[in-house]
């Protein structure tokens, strides 16, 4: 669970840095609209996941740990490598797709 912690609290600055390095807003076009359109929505799913694992490492290092809090830690985990693998075609529309174009 520390090591999820670790990892949510560098996708989130790397994210933050993404966010200022774009050269695009998404107001100007309609590359600019999926481009935030993307980022915000795998944004929401990094932060509340991010704030699930929170939960559940304190909920593992105050409470008793029964059956079903590993039950719920095996689910964040599951979740955590849905949002890494959400990532990988979020990042070849972004990024690769419109470098084959120019």
């Amino acid at each position: 669970m520390l090591v999820c912690l670790a990892a949510g609290v560098a996708f989130q600055v790397v994210r933050a840095l993404e966010f200022t390095a774009l050269n695009t807003h998404w107001s100007l076009n309609a590359y600019g609209s999926i481009v935030y359109a993307l980022l915000v929505l795998h944004t929401v799913h990094l932060v509340t996941d991010f704030v699930d694992t929170i939960v559940l490492t304190v909920l593992m290092f105050t409470g008793p740990l029964t059956g079903r809090r590993f039950v719920d830690i095996a689910e964040n985990a599951g979740y955590w490598w849905f949002v890494i693998g959400a990532w990988l075609p979020i990042y070849f529309t972004l990024y690769l797709v419109p470098r084959l174009f120019d």
